[in-house]
């Protein structure tokens, strides 16, 4: 095998009786945001985003992913632009499409789907090398991160058929590339119906169930949740390699989801498919895996150790709900977040993100913890 380098609604909810002496705490943050940076309109393509895929803040620099214009913008603190990392194309240093973005020591790493490949730049712009995501046996990389003593966490790729007829489903795997030993850890159902595009790797916005998300702090703190069941897991890596540090079920409850839910998600695409004159999705079509509702919408870990979890449902209008971990204690809060925040990364108590406008354009958002809890 080749070696592989790899977000205000108070909501309530019951909470069951086990985890009740850990969630009666309600953490909030400050109506107000510390910075914005963006433009519903604008004109200046270095304050105007379309996809914000990822943001990664160090000193005094924040580092945000525009995915869509196939670069990462470089603010300051007080939202100055101060520049810009790579460019479309297909040249070194350049994407074509680039997913997502984490700091490894002091370099910044990119994966690109399209070109197959993770570029690393130091934090001053320069390109340091590339690497190919690689395989997994037949399976194609979607990310993969190293840690320490050569574990590898490997995210595998869906490959979708003309037809439409792969499973929407991906696996992430720890992998050993000296013994060629590979152990999985989660194994996420999409519930997406897959593009019918030959080489695809996109997947239509048509949720059903619970997806997962996973991070890895430095080389010695991997974080993992998904979502059947709604679970939570972290290990640590030392000198006897990656060890499970610890688990916990969150409070959420899926609700079911039946055939005729599928057709009428189904449905719905396609209304908003004929609208736009695009190609519809065949009835035909399932969503076989999960049977559920409720999604897993991200995961964050902070640079205090504290993992931060966003929760979705979408049969309600009060359809986020967000959990902070403490990594090290255990110990489960829930969070009170804007509507539609989607937080990308956490920092020195501020929480760094998105928010959509009324055009569906991302503005880069940084909110700040309050000190007072409320029960």
């Amino acid at each position: 095998m080749d070696r592989v380098i790899i977000v205000l609604l108070l909501m309530l909810w019951h909470v069951p009786t086990a985890l009740a002496g850990q969630t009666g705490l309600t953490l909030a943050v400050e109506p107000k945001p510390v910075l914005t940076i963006g433009e519903a309109l604008g004109n200046s393509p270095a304050y105007s985003f379309t996809d914000i895929a990822s943001i990664i803040v160090v000193g005094d620099s924040i580092f945000v992913l525009e995915g869509a214009a196939n670069e990462i913008r470089i603010f300051a603190h007080d939202g100055k632009f101060l520049g810009r990392i790579g460019r479309e194309g297909e040249g070194p240093g350049e994407f074509m499409w680039p997913t997502a973005m984490r700091l490894v020591a002091d370099e910044i790493a990119v994966v690109d789907l399209r070109l197959r490949r993770q570029s690393f730049f130091s934090l001053g712009g320069d390109l340091i090398r590339t690497e190919p995501l690689g395989r997994l046996g037949d399976q194609a990389l979607a990310g993969s991160a190293e840690m320490q003593r050569g574990i590898v966490v490997a995210e595998t790729a869906v490959t979708i058929s003309s037809e439409g007829g792969a499973f929407p489903e991906r696996l992430l795997v720890l992998a050993y590339p000296e013994t060629q030993r590979v152990d999985t850890i989660a194994r996420y159902s999409t519930g997406y119906v897959p593009y019918r595009t030959p080489d695809s790797y996109g997947f239509l916005e048509t949720r059903a169930g619970s997806e997962g998300d996973w991070a890895v702090a430095g080389d010695s703190l991997l974080a993992v949740v998904s979502g059947e069941p709604s679970e939570l897991r972290w290990w640590r890596s030392g000198e006897q390699g990656l060890r499970l540090a610890g688990e916990l079920v969150l409070p959420v409850s899926p609700e079911s989801f039946t055939r005729g839910d599928a057709r009428e998600l189904i449905d719905k695409t396609n209304e908003g498919r004929r609208a736009e004159g695009t190609d519809l999705l065949p009835r035909s079509v399932q969503l076989d895996a999960p049977r559920y509702w409720g999604q897993i919408k991200q995961l964050v870990i902070s640079d205090q150790e504290e993992c931060w979890i966003q929760w979705d449902r979408p049969r309600s209008d009060e359809d986020e709900e967000w959990f902070r971990v403490n990594l090290k204690s255990r110990g489960l809060e829930r969070a009170v977040l804007p509507p539609g925040f989607r937080m990308l990364a956490a920092v020195g108590g501020n929480l760094y993100g998105f928010v959509l406008t009324d055009y569906d354009v991302p503005v880069m958002t940084v909110l700040r913890l309050r000190q007072r809890r409320s029960r």
